[in-house]
């Protein structure tokens, strides 16, 4: 299947009831999707693209160590700023006594890995490392790791908290919001099939195809409550440094849609020469939908995801969190009386 347009469809809904059913597996837009199938992200501005943590312009890379601000036009400053972030946090999670996962020797012993091995820059980040990155980007490390939820509800929470919270100082205290904000939040849906029948083919013998440009990437979540908790996974842009070194930058909304249809372009071939029928997924009407919402929209739909047993503290089980939930939940009662 071709897609043709370079943005996703935006739904704009009117009440919070409409988001809640767009989000219930079984609904119009999800297209017969089931868990597992289909990723979502819930962001608090709906002008915000999908950028990853470390290529957003205001993000800073590194902490003691000669930090730097913004996405870098240059492989050679932006990757080893990254390995940079990484190794802080994992060298002060340990120092402190906290598991460390992956190859964290790797980044102890070589305390210059990256900052001149081409090799190491262009393949960064190496399918090791992988469950280090997410751990780091999950507490709040910029990496290029985007994080998703095969939870709707999930990815509808966590666009509605800081909208909620920043509708309600608007009203409160007659605070007004940012003049660049949109004043509106959005849940991103991406449709994962493509990407995934792409990598399982990647397997096929005598199947020539090019690498998939995006990737799934899970990382155990028994160490993790809060990703287990949240149906937690991250989509990884596998050319990024490439494009960097070319001087230009995708966001993943970009990214999606050129890799769907170069995709659908090499699959059609493919089964042209091989005399078989065109291949027919139940795809999404376009691999990224974005819905959103007025921020006056954020305490309804909040009200109606508690109710589900979606909070915080039931997404961020810890004592903190339990405190938060409940001062959550009294400006809800303030703010929809």
């Amino acid at each position: 299947m071709l897609f043709q347009s370079s943005k996703a469809w935006i739904i704009r809904c009117r009440s919070a009831d409409e988001i809640f059913r767009h989000l219930q597996f079984g609904s119009s837009i999800l297209a017969g999707g089931s868990y597992g199938e289909i990723g979502f992200r819930g962001q608090t501005d709906a002008s915000w693209p999908l950028d990853p943590t470390a290529f957003r312009r205001q993000s800073t890379l590194g902490y003691s160590q000669n930090p730097i601000r913004g996405r870098q036009p240059d492989i050679g400053l932006q990757v080893p700023a990254e390995i940079l972030s990484i190794r802080e946090f994992a060298e002060r999670a340990d120092r402190i006594g906290l598991d460390v996962p992956g190859p964290f020797h790797e980044f102890r012993s070589d305390p210059h890995r990256g900052d001149a091995d081409p090799l190491t820059i262009k393949e960064w980040p190496k399918t090791e490392d992988y469950e280090i990155v997410a751990i780091g980007q999950h507490h709040g490390v910029p990496t290029r790791l985007l994080d998703f939820s095969y939870e709707p509800l999930t990815a509808g929470f966590f666009a509605t908290m800081d909208s909620f919270r920043r509708h309600f100082a608007r009203r409160t205290e007659r605070q007004c919001p940012d003049a660049k904000s949109s004043k509106s939040f959005a849940i991103w849906i991406v449709d994962l099939r493509m990407i995934q029948t792409a990598w399982k083919e990647m397997a096929e013998p005598n199947r020539r195809r090019v690498l998939p440009r995006v990737r799934e990437v899970r990382v155990p979540r028994a160490s993790n409550e809060f990703l287990h908790e949240q149906h937690g996974f991250f989509l990884l842009d596998l050319g990024a440094n490439d494009l960097i070194v070319n001087g230009r930058y995708e966001d993943m909304e970009e990214v999606i849609h050129r890799f769907s249809a170069e995709w659908g372009r090499l699959d059609d071939k493919y089964r042209r020469s091989h005399r078989l029928r065109r291949r027919r997924l139940d795809l999404l009407s376009n691999p990224v939908i974005k819905l959103v919402g007025n921020w006056a929209l954020a305490g309804n739909l909040m009200k109606i995801l508690n109710r589900q047993g979606i909070s915080l503290p039931n997404l961020m089980p810890d004592y903190d969190h339990v405190v938060h939930g409940l001062e959550l939940e009294r400006q809800l009662k303030v703010e929809t009386k």
